[in-house]
């Protein structure tokens, strides 16, 4: 900490086409695409599957998807790096009840992940949160250690980074970032559109590289 995390809002009017087709997708999506969350709160995923990606199976989505990815190009360029495409090789939905949890995790196989909050109150449902990787507690290499001031808190000396925002926006950040929320919604219906996403082309600028294409 820190790192750069990408905040963007959405046109109004286009949040609010995304959001009636969203609501659409969840009503009435097969059992197929939806899982139940592994952490045993009232949370489920749409096209969280291996072989799904809720852009392919609904493309419906087609203009957020095209958001989604000028946004991250956009993101790589504000923090000072190359890339002319990506992919988005992972989007699902999760869909969180009055209780609901997310463990702590970060996203392999991904350069970049995000978050698009569809249906959200920061008064009433949960912040996302991201663990703080350089402090000591959080690390299994051998380490120097100094004690925390605990009256001054800091984006340095802090155990978990909380990120307030509104509905309508899409946060970036990179996926070895380890996030969740522990503090349980108190309300329903916690909506977020979740994705990962990879440069179309991964080189060092000279010599080795390989490509992603979407399936």
């Amino acid at each position: 900490m820190p790192e750069a995390i990408g905040i963007y809002e959405l046109a109004k009017s286009n949040h609010n086409e995304y959001k009636n087709h969203i609501l659409n997708i969840i009503k009435l999506a097969s059992k197929d695409f939806r899982r139940e969350a592994r952490t045993g709160t009232p949370l489920y995923h749409i096209c969280s599957k291996k072989d799904q990606n809720l852009f392919l199976n609904f493309p419906e989505l087609s203009h957020l998807h095209s958001e989604i990815i000028s946004n991250a190009l956009s993101y790589f360029n504000l923090t000072g790096f190359s890339c002319e495409n990506v992919v988005v090789t992972d989007a699902w939905l999760n869909v969180g009840k009055k209780g609901a949890k997310l463990h702590w995790h970060n996203h392999t196989n991904a350069y970049i992940s995000g978050t698009y909050y569809v249906n959200f109150d920061p008064k009433k449902h949960s912040l996302l949160g991201f663990k703080n990787d350089r402090l000591n507690s959080n690390i299994d290499r051998p380490s120097i250690t100094i004690p925390v001031d605990t009256t001054k808190k800091t984006v340095y000396n802090s155990p978990v980074l909380q990120v307030g925002t509104a509905e309508g926006t899409i946060l970036y950040w990179k996926s070895h970032l380890v996030h969740g929320y522990d503090i349980p919604n108190n309300s329903d219906d916690r909506i977020t559109l979740s994705f990962n996403i990879m440069p179309k082309e991964c080189t060092d600028g000279d010599i080795f590289s390989f490509k992603v294409v979407a399936d």
